[in-house]
């Protein structure tokens, strides 16, 4: 008895590629169609959880430059639409001194 030839495992090397880049086959990902033109400061590839430890490490700087310039807490959760929690999470990474009083 034969068995039936089985189909490839369709992992993302294996299923065609979407880019329009002309430089590289393997170019790009879903922020950017071709790695030359993409917004990021460091690829996403390079993180074991990708996009969002990228975004992660932009939203902790983003606190951080707020809260050097001297807004409070809680005006950067509102104007950045996170958590207070996830801002005093940015500031204690840094080891920056958490404000305790409202402002």
């Amino acid at each position: 008895m034969v068995l039936p030839e089985v189909q490839n495992d369709t992992l993302p090397e294996d299923l065609p590629s979407k880019s329009t880049c002309v430089h590289s086959d393997g170019c790009g990902c879903e922020v950017s169609s071709c790695c030359l033109d993409c917004p990021l400061p460091v690829c996403k590839f390079e993180y074991p959880q990708g996009l969002l430890t990228v975004r992660t490490q932009q939203s902790r700087l983003q606190v951080l430059h707020l809260r050097d310039e001297g807004f409070s807490r809680a005006w950067i959760a509102y104007v950045l639409g996170i958590s207070l929690r996830s801002v005093d999470r940015h500031l204690s990474q840094n080891g920056s001194q958490i404000e305790t009083t409202a402002h």
